[in-house]
Order: C-alpha cells, then sequence, then structure tokens
C-alpha cells in the first residue's frame, strides 16, 4: 500500500553535511503518482545523499532495479533494468518556487518536504520514450512478416497530385 509518510524528509531530524536515505518505489507508487494511467510492475531502489547546509539541501539520488515495461511492438513485457542518477537543490526562499528542473525553492518554515513526486519525475525521465525488445536484448515476438510490412511501405499506387506535382519541378529543371 502506498504511504505518501514514507516519502517525507523532515529537515529538522537531519544533521548538518551528508545524510543517507533510502526510498522504495514499487507498483503501489505509480499507480498513486500516475493517478492510475501508469501502472509498471518494479522493484527499485533509490539511494539519496543529502547534504544538508543553512540554506540548501543538495541532494544525490542514485536508482537501482528494475521496472516491467511493455513492448511497443509485440505488448511483450520488459524487465528494463534501473540504473541511473539524478541531482536536486532545495533551497530556502522567501518565495516557494517548483517551476525549476533542478532548484526547488521552499520557505524557510518549512520542517519537510515530500519528496514522492521528485522521486518519480526524475525516474521517468530516465525511461527510454520507446520500448522494444531488441532495446532490452530479446528477440521481438511480433511475426516477421508483420513486422517487415510495417517497415516497409508496400503501397504502389500513387496519387495523382504527386504526378502533377512532379511535372512541375521537371519542367523548372529544364
Amino acid at each position: 500500500m502506498f504511504r505518501s509518510k514514507d516519502y517525507i524528509i523532515e529537515f529538522n531530524k537531519l544533521r548538518n553535511g551528508s545524510n543517507e536515505l533510502v526510498f522504495k518505489i514499487d507498483n503501489e507508487f505509480f499507480k498513486e503518482l500516475s493517478g492510475g494511467a501508469i501502472q509498471y510492475p518494479s522493484d527499485v531502489q533509490v539511494d539519496v545523499n543529502l547534504n544538508k547546509t543553512a540554506t540548501l539541501f543538495d541532494l544525490t539520488f542514485r536508482y537501482s532495479g528494475h521496472i516491467v515495461l511493455t513492448c511497443d511492438r509485440c505488448l511483450d513485457e520488459l524487465n528494463w533494468p534501473v540504473d541511473a542518477e539524478a541531482h536536486l537543490i532545495i533551497k530556502l526562499s522567501e518565495f516557494e518556487r517548483y517551476d525549476d528542473d533542478e532548484i526547488i525553492y521552499i520557505s524557510p518554515q518549512a520542517i519537510s518536504f515530500n519528496m514522492a513526486q521528485p522521486l518519480y519525475d526524475n525516474l521517468m525521465v530516465t525511461l527510454p520514450g520507446r520500448h522494444t525488445c531488441e532495446m532490452a536484448g530479446k528477440q521481438c515476438n511480433m511475426p516477421p512478416e508483420k513486422l517487415n510490412s510495417l517497415t516497409q511501405d508496400n503501397d504502389d499506387s500513387q496519387d495523382p497530385r504527386w504526378e502533377k506535382l512532379k511535372t512541375l519541378t521537371d519542367k523548372k529543371n529544364k
């Protein structure tokens, strides 16, 4: 079960300097943060090194584990390895701002911060936009004749408008 409190960093419990944190990303995490639209079976561990100073928190994320994605061609499940690193700075400021990709500005009175959304966003950026069996080192289960028909243009009939345009360019070149 997803518990958002598992992803909260309480700043007042951290010591100045380096702090080590560990977060787990699983199926419920994706279900909750994507509104149920994305349901990746996953087992990802995020090791976070948080360096605390008086005015900022410097975080380095190390993602490791796997996510089960679906092949865009044959719809087979792909056990996709996750091995990525990300960086985030949380800076204390009078004005809260969340519009920057690498720096989040929060109020100095804030005593905690929910890391669920930054963890999700950073992980989604590391995944490829297109997932195929070949990218995962597998043989695609789509029949080869179907795969070939998708990659070759078998349409022999030409649109007559193209022929007329072709004649215009031929006349211009003469």
